[in-house]
């Protein structure tokens, strides 16, 4: 369950700042609020992504080698 909420989290960080910003666009306070969230909710995907890319190229690269060596 944990990691279900792990997941979703940025994409709950996107969905609030939609809301924030659409929805409440009255409040100069909630349009703020709903760019930082905007932001730090694609700053996390865009960091998992990356991450996410380099392990699996690292990953694949180690396999590779490990078949080369024995």
């Amino acid at each position: 369950m944990e990691e279900k909420i792990y997941e979703a989290r940025p994409y709950i960080y996107l969905g609030l700042s939609f809301y924030a910003i659409v929805v409440s666009h009255s409040s100069a306070l909630m349009v703020f609020s709903g760019a930082l969230l905007f932001m730090t909710g694609a700053w996390v995907v865009k960091m998992r992504s990356e991450y996410r890319y380099y392990y699996r190229q690292l990953a694949k690269l180690q396999s590779e080698q490990r078949r080369t060596t024995s």
